[in-house]
């Protein structure tokens, strides 16, 4: 996420104040949920929701839907990628799925495609 994307300076103490922290690492609590599109909790999450409360237990906003994280993201190439950045699938500038990167070819993300049905890496 660009920084300017992202409210708060992360120095506060939780709850409601922005820290620091890792979005993967928040979003591993979620690991199993069940995927439920338009969901924000561990009973039901989407791709978006994943990264979206990712960062809001960290006291951060960040958008809400896959587009509007795209948009709000600094876009980098391939080579580039970093664990713990954003990865957004489907056509530039209407992202329609997003995860986080892990490095080595793996993604942790809240899908319900192929059976899965869950969040997973």
């Amino acid at each position: 996420m660009r920084a300017d994307a992202l409210e708060g300076e992360p120095d506060g103490e939780w709850p409601g104040l922005p820290r620091a922290g890792d979005p993967v690492v928040e979003a591993r609590a979620f690991l199993d949920t069940p995927y439920e599109w338009g969901g924000l909790t561990p009973r039901g999450i989407d791709c978006s929701g994943l990264v979206h409360m990712a960062y809001r237990r960290l006291g951060r906003l960040v958008p809400r839907d896959a587009h509007e994280q795209e948009a709000a993201a600094e876009a980098v190439t391939e080579a580039q990628l970093q664990p713990g950045d954003l990865v957004c699938f489907g056509p530039a500038g209407r992202a329609h799925h997003i995860a986080f990167w892990l490095g080595e070819g793996r993604i942790l993300h809240a899908t319900g495609r192929e059976g899965v049905g869950r969040v997973v890496e």
